[in-house]
């Protein structure tokens, strides 16, 4: 790709200049002719003028034949240095761009990840039954949340056996909320432990 594009750089830059150095090669190479045809009869000022600018047209056709080839090569030169630049300018910034971008990306995970762990909901233990007669029923309100329940009835059929007959029980549930210690909730018997209310 670099090779067809440096060709079409040959071909925009030559174009103008090689018109240039054809039309005032020609038009030294006609003055000289036309100076040349004229010749003085004598010697005098006129044939002195006449030679030196005889001399001088032919030193100026290579000169500037020399001349138009060096702007040639600078222009060429110059317009690959502005494509070389702006292409390693575009490829700095596509790095910037994909950096940033990466480092945004881990950023919104860190928050996901935060925000997940701020509502996570950690159960300690929980507790069926009454003063000195309890029921270990963590691993019960775990599977429950973790099934996907929305909330459960406090009772014997699911937190039994009736720890103690014929009195008022309740559950009590320790839990941790986002990263927080220290929260507790008690449900009587025959009511629901919703588990949304444990914030």
């Amino acid at each position: 790709m670099s090779n067809n594009r440096e060709k079409d750089l040959w071909k925009e830059l030559d174009r103008h200049d090689i018109l240039m150095a054809f039309l005032v090669t020609a038009f030294l190479i006609i003055i000289y002719h036309v100076i040349g045809w004229t010749r003085p009869s004598e010697e005098s000022i006129w044939s002195i003028i006449r030679t030196f600018a005889l001399d001088t047209i032919v030193n100026l056709i290579p000169v500037f034949l020399l001349y138009i080839g060096v702007r040639v090569l600078f222009r060429h030169t110059q317009a690959l240095r502005t494509e070389k630049e702006t292409e390693e300018l575009a490829s700095k910034v596509a790095n910037n761009v994909k950096s940033e971008l990466g480092a945004l990306r881990e950023a919104a995970k860190a928050d996901q990840a935060a925000a997940i762990e701020e509502r996570s909901l950690i159960i300690k233990s929980a507790k069926y039954g009454v003063e000195g007669h309890y029921n270990d029923v963590t691993d019960r309100v775990i599977s429950a949340i973790a099934a996907g329940k929305d909330k459960v009835r406090v009772d014997n059929d699911l937190f039994g056996p009736d720890p103690k007959e014929r009195v008022p029980k309740a559950i009590i549930v320790d839990y941790i909320y986002a990263g927080r210690e220290g929260y507790s909730k008690t449900v009587p018997e025959n009511a629901y432990l919703i588990f949304s209310t444990l914030r």
